[in-house]
């Protein structure tokens, strides 16, 4: 019998809260939907679709690779003891983009009626505000993270405690993540899903690479920074491409 407390009572409880609230989405967007398009005929544009959806599909498979693709090398090459530390770091960090998404989920339906009338100014605009508390958030979130990193950690214990310099280098590359805002929304949204998927791969691709390169002698410390690098170097390229939208 599984107990509560165990690791797989953990990934059944995520699993079936995911699907909870799956359902529950579905059912409010079909109820809502069914309001808004009642009398309209349908109409099907198969291959259309598939071609806005494939880019899009293919960067969020880069984009969660890229999330990912540091834990599963160290796992590869070092021990199971330092995927744990660097996990709970790397989790922590995560922290700092939570404002971004809240300001991503009030802004984009605005710029995307912008973009759709050519209001190209109000667009950028709109996404120099949205940038702007994005940054804002995540700096109040990040400063006890980069000032009391090794306090902070030691909530897990205090072994963990070892990787406050991980923690606060992966805040470095989080916190230039929240201060572009929404942008790979935005470039989804004004139709260059194409190049938020390629720029997307090729950044996962290089943080393999390059932390294949640099775990085995540098650790933790090593794929940390390199993560924030490569994290840093996608999202200003991802805002400069959706800021020069005219």
């Amino acid at each position: 019998i599984m107990s509560v407390n165990s690791a797989e009572a953990a990934i059944v409880y995520y699993f079936g809260s995911a699907v909870i609230v799956s359902l529950i989405s579905i059912y409010l967007l079909q109820r809502r939907l069914a309001s808004i398009l009642s009398g309209v005929e349908p109409s099907y544009k198969t291959r259309y679709w598939f071609g806005i959806a494939a880019p899009i599909m293919v960067g969020a498979v880069a984009h969660l690779s890229l999330d990912r693709i540091d834990l599963l090398i160290l796992g590869a090459i070092r021990t199971p003891e330092e995927v744990g530390l660097y996990a709970a770091a790397s989790r922590l960090s995560t922290l700092v983009i939570l404002g971004m998404g809240v300001v991503a989920t009030v802004i984009t339906p605005t710029l995307a009626s912008q973009y759709s009338k050519k209001q190209f100014g109000q667009f950028r605009h709109g996404l120099r505000k949205a940038a702007l508390l994005s940054m804002f958030a995540g700096f109040i979130v990040a400063l006890p993270l980069m000032l009391f990193p090794a306090l902070i950690l030691s909530i897990f214990g205090m072994e963990f405690q070892r990787v406050d310099s991980v923690l606060q280098i992966l805040t470095i590359g989080q916190i230039v993540c929240a201060s572009v805002g929404p942008a790979g929304a935005a470039l989804l949204l004004s139709g260059r899903q194409k190049f938020f998927a390629t720029a997307t791969l090729i950044a996962a691709l290089t943080k393999a690479i390059a932390a294949i390169l640099v775990a085995p002698q540098f650790g933790m410390i090593g794929v940390a920074i390199v993560s924030a690098l490569v994290v840093s170097v996608l999202n200003i390229t991802l805002f400069s491409s959706v800021y020069r939208i005219k």
